[in-house]
């Protein structure tokens, strides 16, 4: 689980502009195989991997939370061909698509122990970073 402290942390070593623009997110669930046994199936899951992803004007950096001084990857507004959030019950299903791949991601609204988390996707919904202008139709 990645505190407060983690963040700031991140902020300062990569001089980042702000810090109410980061948010923590895993990558979408990948199913490697079930098992069906009588009456229950069991779903046994890929290894789910944390990510912070920071929106700014000049795209989305994707930090790596299992590696933090693994240097961030930039996507650029202008290479993006796709920008989907889905608002879903507790969670944001983002989905970000380049000419190089596709990444889909689940945000958390609450992550227990981590309050900023939710003021931050409430300050980037009202501040439009999850539908950047060049993208708007």
């Amino acid at each position: 689980m990645l505190r407060s402290s983690d963040v700031e942390q991140l902020v300062r070593r990569h001089q980042l502009t702000c810090y109410h623009n980061i948010v923590s997110a895993m990558e979408q669930l990948k199913v490697r195989f079930i098992l069906p046994a009588g009456p229950y199936t069991t779903v046994f899951y890929g290894q789910v991997r944390q990510f912070l992803l920071h929106f700014s004007a000049a795209g989305i950096r994707i930090f790596s939370a299992d590696d933090m001084d693994r240097p961030p990857r930039l996507l650029p507004w202008r290479t993006l061909t796709r920008f989907r959030v889905r608002a879903r019950l507790l969670t944001y299903r983002l989905t970000v698509q380049t000419g190089s791949g596709k990444w889909q991601f689940i945000i958390n609204r609450f992550i227990l122990g981590s309050p900023w988390q939710r003021e931050n996707i409430t300050c980037l919904a009202e501040n439009g970073f999850f539908q950047p202008c060049e993208l708007r139709q």
